[in-house]
């Protein structure tokens, strides 16, 4: 088939299947963590990865095709774990469209004032 007219999603129905696959309900729980295992395995740092504080977990699915640009997974901070998906389209600037990713990742667990460290490791200030 022609790749033009086929292969669309939204970011809400890719957070909405990332976080089925997370609560095990589209296949088993053993499946979904296998699957969410391999999507920590993830190479990609240019994105989500480069915005979140070093040492979180991300399970995550990176996309680029055709002037768009993509990351939808979960991320694991401290305080729990918690959905995240952006997703772009006629993108000019691949470096520039990166970099926008990034900040959303920084900008969504800033938003929920998220620490960048579990509580045991932070310093105390005396």
């Amino acid at each position: 088939g022609d790749v033009a007219c086929e292969n669309y999603t939204t970011p809400r129905e890719m957070a909405e299947f990332v976080e089925r696959m997370h609560k095990g309900e589209i296949v088993s729980r053993a499946a979904s963590e296998f699957m969410l295992e391999i999507m920590k395995r993830n190479k990609v740092r240019n994105r989500f990865a480069k915005g979140l504080p070093s040492g979180w977990e991300l399970a995550h699915k990176t996309g680029m095709l055709r002037q768009s640009c993509h990351d939808v997974g979960v991320i694991y901070s401290p305080q729990g774990e918690y959905v995240l998906a952006v997703m772009t389209k006629d993108v000019p600037d691949y470096h520039y469209t990166f970099n926008y990713i990034t900040k959303a990742a920084k900008v969504t667990y800033k938003y929920y004032r998220l620490p960048p460290e579990p509580a045991a490791k932070q310093s105390r200030k005396t």
